[in-house]
């Protein structure tokens, strides 16, 4: 075989000197002089000048898959298109809809952060008495949001596919429902409040039982306001408008503030009590006055109808996840109430840790919530696979943000503290405490991650089953033989926390890597 250079069209082809042969890319005969000389001084014919495109488009193609292919090497971790979602209603950003949702939940935590801080200043056990009464302002409020959890969801999926009289039929059920369970259960809770209370504390003095009467009697009186806001606030998120989040909650924060160190000046200890009790219910209601004129900006007209066909829907779907959070708030309560029965350094130092805790993990939350609005907007347009891959890159962004946020607080924990002004004693729990809860906080990005997806494409059952199952077969009842039977006291319940968080979290996330909730989604037909 030898290289001889084609006088027709210029390639270097291999040969055989012996016999004849023909130039692979044109055609023509080599050794053949006459043929060859013929074939040159001719112009080149349609046939081989298709040939030459062919094989000059095959050389792109190959040079492009070489190109893809080394691309695809150098693959980025993290894919930016996944961030973004358009589409006939709009724009929506995973971060744009995240970070205002994560400061109005951070500002939101010191309304009782701050309130905890001052009341513990002229109160003795002023702290545990707000924690229990937070406590059962909780379950009002995880009862309530069983209607926007499922409203959120259904908004999200109807706006993917651009089926806007089913959106303004569901913000309408959304608002009536919310306003109507939440004035309900705050008139059972005011009644019954000193049982209540007994129940979550059981080891409570006279001064603590007089001081969370006060505070949780005047706040569930205008609980109704904080509902009715975080419904509106998450209507305005499904539209992608997440700047009315943003602005409530600074100045929420900047009115509670004000008004809790201007209970210090008060001179006896009622009216202080009075003052931090209502703070945030002023700051509260300053909070819903934005959201409603940022509502009203939004000139989305509501059908004032009570579709029940489509509030059975809403109910189908936001059940099952109010029941889990309703499940895993009563956990906690009985949680709580071990805490309560151990001696007063741990009681202080299970208050402390949860006030700043709930900051940790609020950008992960905040994730989580956008993300469901995503995910549900990219099934309710048909579009699963893109779904799918969005979800799980922001699984990771979820976890790395938790594991940043605790760190942040663990590296400055002497500082952050000591707004708190906790004996050494307390001081060492809660040093203890916290090595273990960066595991807490892992599995709860896990979590947050995956039951909020799977409640956004309908997957309601499975979350409810796994989170249920996680709050008493490993919550409770590990933080009862942990804490209570092998009396680690706190840092047994709190590994039973950790358990507890890691296993729901793994199971949300087998889960989903089934891909069994593509096959629900498309079965229901929401």
């Amino acid at each position: 075989m030898i290289a001889k250079k084609c006088p027709c069209c210029g390639a270097s082809v291999e040969v055989d000197a012996e016999t004849n042969s023909v130039c692979k890319f044109c055609g023509a005969t080599l050794f053949d002089e006459t043929a060859v000389t013929a074939q040159a001084l001719q112009p080149k014919n349609t046939t081989n000048t298709q040939n030459e495109n062919i094989n000059d488009n095959d050389i792109v193609e190959e040079n492009n898959n070489n190109d893809s292919s080394k691309k695809n090497k150098h693959k980025k971790f993290f894919d930016k298109s996944l961030f973004t979602l358009k589409d006939g209603l709009g724009e929506l950003n995973l971060f744009k809809l995240a970070i205002p949702h994560f400061l109005d939940l951070f500002f939101i935590s010191t309304l009782a952060l701050i309130s905890t801080i001052v009341i513990n200043r002229f109160i003795p056990g002023g702290a545990v008495a707000v924690e229990a009464a937070n406590r059962l302002i909780n379950i009002i409020i995880v009862i309530t949001n069983l209607i926007c959890t499922g409203a959120n969801i259904l908004i999200s999926i109807y706006m993917g596919r651009e089926d806007l009289e089913t959106v303004r039929k569901l913000c309408y059920i959304n608002i009536v429902f919310t306003i109507i369970i939440n004035v309900l259960l705050s008139v059972i809770i005011f009644i019954f409040a000193e049982p209540f209370l007994n129940l979550v504390n059981s080891n409570s003095t006279p001064e603590e039982i007089r001081t969370g009467l006060v505070y949780l009697r005047v706040r569930v009186c205008f609980l109704s306001m904080n509902s009715l806001s975080t419904c509106l606030l998450g209507m305005l998120r499904c539209f992608g408008d997440n700047k009315p989040t943003l602005i409530s909650g600074i100045i929420q924060t900047i009115v509670s503030t004000g008004l809790n160190f201007l209970a210090l000046t008060q001179k006896t200890q009622t009216a202080k009590l009075y003052w931090v009790s209502f703070a945030p219910v002023i700051a509260t209601f300053v909070g819903l006055s934005i959201s409603y004129i940022c509502w009203k900006l939004k000139r989305f007209k509501l059908t004032c109808k009570i579709d029940f066909k489509l509030l059975g829907k809403l109910l189908k779907v936001g059940a099952p996840g109010g029941v889990s959070n309703l499940s895993y708030t009563l956990s906690q309560l009985i949680t709580t109430a071990f805490v309560f029965a151990l001696p007063l350094p741990y009681k202080n130092a299970r208050v402390y840790l949860n006030q700043i805790l709930y900051m940790v993990y609020h950008f992960g939350y905040a994730l989580g919530n956008a993300n469901a609005i995503m995910v549900g907007r990219r099934c309710g347009a048909g579009d699963l696979e893109t779904a799918d891959k969005m979800h799980k890159q922001n699984i990771f962004i979820a976890v790395i943000s938790n594991a940043v946020f605790f760190t942040l607080v663990f590296a400055c924990k002497d500082l952050i503290f000591k707004v708190f002004s906790p004996d050494a004693e307390t001081m060492k729990i809660i040093t203890i405490v916290l090595a273990i809860d960066f595991f807490v906080e892992i599995g709860r990005a896990f979590n947050h991650m995956g039951e909020f997806g799977l409640n956004g494409v309908g997957d309601v059952y499975a979350t409810t089953i796994i989170s249920v199952s996680g709050c008493w077969l490993i919550s409770v009842l590990l933080a009862y033989i942990f804490g209570v039977l092998l009396d680690m006291k706190l840092v047994g319940i709190w590994l039973a926390f950790a358990i507890d968080e890691i296993v729901r979290g793994m199971l949300y996330l087998i889960r989903w890597c089934s891909g069994r909730w593509k096959k629900k989604f498309i079965e229901k037909r929401i």
